[in-house]
């Protein structure tokens, strides 16, 4: 059995029930999970939840739904959009204490700003969804999840350079919306 196959197995078991050699493998995988995670933060980050915190957060979330991933790239994609929702819901948080009446307001706080664009971000790709649900999943995994082209592609069963064009319009589609 390979790597990979080993990994998703892994991923897929009890942690409870892993032994030292496994233990050692998911402490790799939270690792990479991190690496995730401060690409979130890095993109919002005026919020109360520190890397290890918002990795946390979604590892408990995903045992909380049982789901069962087909390979690591699966797993990396749930979580990535696992920790797009914790950080759109803090950014909630934030935007409804703030409560702020137009972006051009000197007087609004940083964290509200950066709340409000993830908020639109949000939207954006609500709109994106219901023109391509491939594009918004392009989008959310390169962006959010810091996914390669070729883990993309590998997740979705598409070629490298459909899913690298599918990335720039995609890209080119939600900056456009943003700047209206």
């Amino acid at each position: 059995m390979d790597q990979i196959d080993n990994i998703t197995r892994i991923i897929n078991s009890n942690s409870n029930e892993l032994n030292h050699s496994q233990q050692r493998i998911m402490n790799e995988v939270f690792n990479h999970l991190k690496l995730i995670a401060k690409n979130h933060r890095y993109k919002f980050k005026k919020n109360d939840l520190n890397t290890t915190a918002l990795v946390s957060e979604a590892w408990i979330k995903l045992n909380k739904s049982n789901s069962v991933f087909n390979d690591r790239n699966h797993y990396y994609a749930v979580c990535s959009m696992a920790m797009k929702q914790i950080l759109l819901n803090e950014a909630k948080k934030i935007y409804n204490q703030n409560t702020p009446i137009s972006l051009e307001d000197e007087n609004l706080p940083s964290p509200a700003i950066e709340a409000h664009w993830l908020i639109e971000l949000d939207k954006q790709l609500e709109q994106l969804r219901s023109f391509s649900q491939r594009l918004e999943q392009i989008f959310i995994y390169r962006y959010f999840g810091g996914m390669k082209i070729s883990e993309i592609s590998e997740l979705l069963k598409l070629s490298p350079r459909t899913v690298d064009r599918e990335w720039k319009k995609a890209k080119l589609m939600i900056s456009i919306a943003l700047q209206e």
